[in-house]
């Protein structure tokens, strides 16, 4: 009897010592070239078979970069297969990037069933603004064209007005993403 309750404590606790070896924190940027005053998300992501992140992450000290908004955002995914199930949290944050230089965001600690697991550090480079897509001597492409279309043609003072940004291209495009907002001067 007794036996088999040392069997039985062994047992459960080898299935949770495999369990935490299976959790996964990584981190990453949507681009790693940033221009001076430009936004960017970080996602810190933490996975395995169970997830149960008892506490927010918190940013560590960043040189060069600021937080806009700390707690931008938070998800959860849980994937079950033939039986397995896995769990993903990401969580994002807002940042800007202040200085010109090379700078790292240090390891993001996550808290799961009361261990610390850190990301890697990501190495960010911010240049000077307008260096990226500042340049108006530019060529145009014929490959690609982008056009902004109203959703409608006549409005009265005040009315919000829909506009489509359409974007005509003979090569694939396999992400998007606007880098920067456009002036709405006189609006």
């Amino acid at each position: 009897m007794v036996r088999n309750i040392i069997i039985t404590f062994l047992l459960s606790f080898t299935t949770h010592t495999l369990k935490a070896q299976n959790v996964r924190c990584n981190a990453s940027v949507e681009r790693t070239v940033i221009e001076a005053g430009e936004s960017f998300t970080l996602t810190v992501e933490i996975s395995g078979d169970d997830i149960n992140v008892t506490s927010y992450p918190q940013l560590p000290q960043l040189k060069g970069l600021e937080a806009i908004y700390a707690n931008a955002g938070e998800s959860t995914s849980i994937q079950i297969i033939n039986g397995k199930k896995s769990v993903s949290k990401s969580y994002q944050f807002l940042l800007r990037a202040k200085e010109v230089g090379k700078w790292t965001i240090p390891p993001v600690s996550v808290e799961h069933d009361g261990r610390a697991y850190t990301t890697q550090p990501l190495t960010i480079e911010v240049v000077p603004a307008g260096s990226i897509s500042g340049n108006q001597n530019a060529p145009l492409s014929k490959d690609v064209f982008l056009a902004i279309v109203p959703a409608k043609k006549e409005a009265y003072v005040g009315e919000q007005v829909m506009v489509y940004l359409k974007i005509y291209t003979r090569v694939n495009i396999t992400q998007y993403s606007p880098t920067k907002t456009p002036n709405f001067v006189g609006f």
